[in-house]
């Protein structure tokens, strides 16, 4: 687990796109249609907001970091 970079924005891209369903029913609303240039402005805000003590969201890996399994934020 890390906090998330703009370069995850593909790899982001293909969990959401793969996880639809599931992520639905969890979280309804997710916007699914965002392609991965609108993911990765959205990665760039959660990056800029890390850095400056804002809110906290952290991507989570496998062990090479090649595919998200997962996310999770702590919101000030």
């Amino acid at each position: 687990m890390r906090c998330w970079n703009p370069a995850d924005a593909p790899r982001l891209h293909e969990a959401v796109t793969a996880s639809m369903v599931h992520i639905l029913r969890w979280i309804p609303g997710t916007k699914f249609e965002e392609d991965v240039d609108a993911r990765m402005s959205r990665l760039m805000r959660f990056r800029s907001a890390f850095d400056t003590d804002g809110d906290l969201a952290f991507g989570m890996f496998d062990r090479d970091e090649q595919r998200v399994v997962g996310g999770v934020g702590a919101m000030r």
